[in-house]
Order: structure tokens, then sequence, then C-alpha cells
């Protein structure tokens, strides 16, 4: 799979159901030299009242990746994402 493929697929958390973002507003942290995905980075919420809000990224180990469907992308992590 190319990562273009993945554009337009919601990233869905299965241990909390939240909804994460869509694809294209991520980023891949990925080792050059072996083409290796290590991690994908989600950016920070933003929108009309973001000054409030933290608007730090979050970065999703790869590994948390469990299935990666037509539409949507799974992931497994236990933490608040």
């Amino acid at each position: 799979m190319r990562l273009e493929e993945l554009a337009g697929k919601e990233i869905i958390n299965v241990k909390t159901g939240s909804r994460l973002g869509v694809v294209e507003g991520v980023d891949f942290q990925i080792i050059p030299e072996t083409g290796e995905i290590v991690s994908v980075i989600m950016p920070g919420k933003g929108g009309i009242f973001s000054f409030f809000k933290e608007n730090i990224p979050k970065e999703i180990p790869w590994h948390a990746v469990k299935l990666i469907g037509s539409e949507v992308i799974l992931i497994e992590l236990d933490n608040t994402y």
C-alpha cells in the first residue's frame, strides 16, 4: 500500500471509540534508509477557540495500528488520544 492510498481514511481508537482525525491532516515519521513507518503524527486541535486549547501534535506509534480498512484506520491505544 502506498501512503497516498491512506488519504481520506479516518483514524479511530478502538479502545476509546474516539475519532482522531483524517489522514489528510497527519504526517508520518519514516526511516529514510528503510522506508519503515515509525509513527503517525496527528496535528493539534485547532479552531476558533484554539487559543484556549492545547495545540500540540500527538504521536501515535505505528505498532498501535491494528487494521487499515477501505475507509478507516483502527488503532489501539490505552491513553487519552
